[in-house]
This record gives structure tokens, C-alpha cells and sequence, in this order.
């Protein structure tokens, strides 16, 4: 709909039952904001966040430990670079 094309910020809290989403490359111009919390199941960031290129700020707070391993910028063959273009990267783990 227009309004994914209007999106600048999105939140995604206590999703229990969400392992992933998709999100199209160019789909949404103008999003800048991401915050994914207490939604433990969720394995890998979107597959073409690499492309949202005017994405500012991404929040990941409590999530999977396997998620957070994957985005360790030391680790070989991680996924660090799908990040990396993204000027504010905060992860939060309170466990």
C-alpha cells in the first residue's frame, strides 16, 4: 500500500511467533528507523536490509543470541556487512 511507501520508522516488540520478514528492495524510501525487541525467534535481519541505504538508526534489544553472533563483524562469512552501511547500530541484550 502507499503508506509502506511513506514508512520512516517501524517497531517490531514481543512478536513471539516471528522468525523473519522480508522486506522488497525499494519498498519503502524513506525508512529510517528499526527497532526489533523481545522477539526471540527471529533468526537474521531482513534479506535485503543491505539495501535500505537510508536506513539510520537499527535497534535490535533482546534478541536471539544467534542473531547477535551472526552480526559480530570478526566473524568469517557473518552477515556484519548487511549492517555495516548503517550509521547508528545499537544491540541490547538484558537477559
Amino acid at each position: 500500500g502507499w503508506w509502506i511507501q511513506r514508512l520512516m520508522r517501524l517497531g517490531l516488540t514481543r512478536l513471539k511467533g516471528l522468525k523473519w520478514m522480508k522486506v522488497e528492495a525499494g519498498s519503502m524510501p524513506h525508512f529510517e528507523v528499526l527497532l526489533i525487541q523481545k522477539c526471540e525467534l527471529v533468526e537474521e535481519l531482513p534479506s535485503t536490509i543491505e539495501y535500505l541505504t537510508i536506513l539510520k538508526s537499527l535497534y535490535l534489544i533482546n534478541i536471539s543470541n544467534g542473531l547477535i553472533s551472526s552480526l559480530n563483524r570478526d566473524l568469517e562469512g557473518g552477515n556484519y556487512w548487511k549492517i555495516a552501511h548503517i550509521p547508528e547500530v545499537r544491540i541490547v541484550n538484558t537477559k
